[in-house]
């Protein structure tokens, strides 16, 4: 019966970030790249034992991390801070842990505005990257106005198709 198979059927652990990015909504590109970002394993600079220039491909002042590159980064700052005031997130996003925790207890629901936010966030870590990738191998100084022109294109053709 169904209690028999729910007992003996195998239980995946609960994951703090899966709430968070695996929203049928958000671009499987985008959803990867989180993911990558919340298990400190997208290839940054601090983490190629073999790449001698470990600074930041973008500010070029610090060394490079999943948690400067995201979160400290001065190029990176304002993108962040333009985006959380155009979605109306009024919690302090410092690393991944804040980020996670601030989208499961405070940023919950199925609301359009909702989905808006975790979109948003989620291209712009995926735009981010991107842009990181462009600067470091194909020497491509990024522009963040058309980072963020990008976040509000994607999540416009989101609410479009809705």
């Amino acid at each position: 019966t169904a209690f028999a198979y729910e007992f003996f059927r195998p239980r995946a652990a609960n994951v703090d970030w899966f709430s968070v990015f695996w929203k049928p909504y958000i671009l499987p590109k985008h959803r990867f790249t989180s993911w990558l970002l919340a298990h400190g394993r997208l290839r940054t600079a601090d983490t190629i034992p073999y790449e001698p220039n470990k600074l930041c491909a973008l500010c070029h002042q610090q060394d490079e991390s999943n948690t400067h590159l995201f979160f400290d980064c001065e190029i990176v700052k304002p993108l962040l801070d333009k985006v959380k005031t155009w979605m109306d997130i009024t919690f302090d996003i410092t690393d991944m842990a804040s980020y996670l925790d601030t989208f499961r207890q405070h940023y919950k629901g199925k609301g359009r505005q909702m989905k808006a936010r975790h979109l948003a966030l989620s291209s712009m870590i995926y735009l981010i990257w991107n842009a990181r990738n462009m600067s470091r191998f194909e020497n491509v100084v990024p522009c963040f106005e058309k980072i963020f022109h990008k976040v509000q294109v994607h999540v416009w053709r989101f609410v479009d198709c809705k």
